[in-house]
């Protein structure tokens, strides 16, 4: 190597160690600059210093989640763990699968985040504050979702396990736990918690966000227990700690606390005015759900039924089909639609009216699907779980694990439908915003098999992929890309027989642009099939070989994902119980060419 060489690549690394510790000191415009100054050198072919590159996608990834770009940062993550299992690097490993938990944590997508934080437990490195972090943020999944006896362990462990010689993580540990606690009612636990979290800061002058934090669960300690003023004081305490600290996260949560204060408090107008008066551009997804979800309701308590209605217009924008709020929903369009009509004196109104009706004919099509796909799988759940509940002691051990298991299978298929409904309501928003990038196609395609291997062992069936190179770079959007492929894979093996093989073929075209074929051996399609392909709620003549569920989404929603990069889709199939062929084309890179 030249010293020309040498001396160009001391200096990429000088810029992305330096980019490293402006992240610490949290100053993520800095280190911004410095990954710019050699981002061209970076994404060079021939640079293959694999540390360096590995810190660089970590700090990139550092800076999107500082920033709340979630999917940005889950790319860089995933660029960073890719080269640390090149490199052998075990403990970044853990760090990028830690981060990536705790990205998709933060997107809601909550079976992603388990599966790659324990993934981050289980590697054989030993690093202890990997260990509890990711324990931590397993916690904080079941927490979200207000499954508090299941965080509880965690928390309990994470507190217990702490280092005697790091007070201010010890605070955040067991003030974590109060919260848990308090949520369990275990409210003298909750309040020792507590104060061994405030004793753990005494003469600590630089731990104000920690400080702030215990404030904030001091409050949620008194709203449970109905001691409002007490709670909006905590709560005040906390935004003032937190003005001096330059900390928008914990503010922000501390600002949406105490306007459940004022909603509980039944100060409905107080409480939308305060809502109103959080302005945050990059705040998360699961803090604008409750800001919406409460500003909705205090409309409601109001009367004013049309601010509810478009509130909640907005929630749904962002969770797509709720449905422990489906009924709530529907009666609020109701409410509005009939103050429309009563006030209608126009034609602009009545305009307005008849998009109302629309969105109404929407949502019952909606209510529609979920009484009819989750009925049936419902009361066979319940039916199970009541005979169990009555006789158990009827019968043996493995009658009971095997009614266990069909409790199992039923809960998944109730847990597809919704995903599926979910996703729906998503879509739109999610393609908005949708990039394409260049990017390597067969990575993705041998993550997503991975991702279905499992589903498709259930069932005896193998994937097979045929591809003739993987230097192949579509212009793709990573996440589009990678729902619509692994939507078709796991309908190939939905509607295949057991013991088949799924074809997976990856190659160029003449005219620039990349195909993928997944070939099944499934129930084919009919002639009304074909005409019914890819359109909403179409429910086409084959059956799902292993009791799997079918919303008639699926399809419509892969050729929207394809459509949005560019590309197209179509089907093939010799007839009935000949097996089907779905083909994807899309745009090759133009950069790039397959010979290189």
């Amino acid at each position: 190597m030249s010293l020309a060489i040498e001396h160009e690549r001391l200096i990429i690394k000088s810029h992305v160690l330096l980019a490293t510790i402006y992240i610490a000191k949290g100053n993520t415009t800095k280190s911004l600059d410095h990954l710019k100054e050699v981002e061209d050198q970076i994404y060079s072919e021939k640079y293959d210093d694999y540390p360096t590159l590995r810190r660089f996608h970590s700090n990139y990834a550092a800076i999107n989640s500082h920033l709340d770009r979630h999917w940005d940062t889950i790319k860089h993550y995933k660029k960073a763990y890719q080269i640390a299992c090149h490199i052998q690097d075990l403990y970044s490993q853990r760090i990028c699968l830690l981060n990536l938990g705790f990205a998709y944590t933060q997107i809601g997508d909550w079976d992603r985040a388990i599966d790659y934080l324990r993934q981050s437990n289980s590697l054989p490195h030993e690093a202890h504050h990997l260990t509890l972090a990711a324990l931590a943020y397993l916690a904080d999944i079941f927490e979200i979702q207000e499954q508090w006896e299941a965080a509880y362990p965690y928390r309990k462990q994470v507190a217990d396990q702490y280092s005697d010689n790091e007070p201010v993580y010890g605070s955040v540990f067991y003030n974590d736990l109060a919260l848990t606690q308090a949520h369990l009612k275990m409210f003298e636990s909750s309040w020792k918690s507590i104060e061994k979290a405030r004793s753990l800061l005494i003469g600590s002058e630089s731990a104000e966000v920690a400080k702030a934090k215990i404030d904030i669960v001091e409050g949620y300690w008194h709203l449970l227990q109905g001691n409002l003023n007490l709670a909006e004081s905590c709560y005040h305490h906390a935004i003032v700690r937190l003005r001096i600290k330059d900390n928008p996260r914990i503010v922000r949560k501390a600002k949406i606390l105490k306007g459940r204060v004022l909603f509980k408090r039944g100060e409905y107008e107080a409480c939308i005015e305060w809502f109103d008066t959080i302005r945050d551009d990059n705040m998360p997804e699961l803090a604008r759900r409750r800001i919406y979800k409460l500003k909705a309701e205090a409309y409601a308590h109001l009367g004013e039924w049309k601010e509810a209605y478009d509130t909640n217009l907005k929630l749904q924008e962002i969770i797509s089909v709720d449905h422990t709020n489906l009924h709530m929903l529907y009666r609020l369009q109701e409410e509005s639609y009939r103050h429309e009509v009563a006030k209608q004196s126009n034609s602009i109104l009545r305009s307005k009216n008849a998009e109302l009706e629309m969105l109404h004919g929407e949502k019952d099509e909606m209510l529609r699907i979920v009484a009819h796909d989750l009925k049936n799988p419902i009361s066979a759940l319940h039916l199970t779980l009541h005979v169990l509940q009555k006789s158990h002691h009827h019968f043996t051990e493995q009658q009971v694990n095997d009614r266990l298991a069909t409790c199992l299978s039923t809960v998944d298929r109730i847990n597809a439908i919704v995903t599926q409904l979910t996703a729906i309501g998503e879509l739109e928003s999610h393609l908005l915003n949708a990039v394409s990038e260049p990017l390597p196609i067969l990575p993705e395609i041998k993550q997503i098999i991975r991702d279905q291997e499992e589903l498709a062992r259930s069932k005896q069936q193998k994937i097979e992929l045929q591809a003739g190179t993987d230097l192949l770079i579509g212009y793709i959007h990573e996440q589009c890309f990678a729902q619509a492929i692994s939507n078709l894979i796991s309908n190939a093996i939905k509607y295949s027989p057991f013991g088949s093989t799924i074809q997976v073929i990856v190659a160029p075209t003449a005219d620039g642009y990349i195909r993928i074929d997944i070939i099944d051996e499934g129930q084919g399609l009919t002639k009304n099939d074909k005409a019914l392909l890819f359109k909403k709620y179409a429910k086409l003549s084959a059956k799902p070989t292993g009791n799997e569920s079918s919303t008639g989404l699926g399809l419509y929603i892969v050729k929207r994902l394809v459509e949005a990069m560019g590309g197209t889709i179509s089907a093939a199939s010799p007839g009935k119980d000949l097996g089907s062929t779905f083909s994807v084309l899309l745009p090759m890179f133009s950069g790039h060419s397959n010979s290189a």
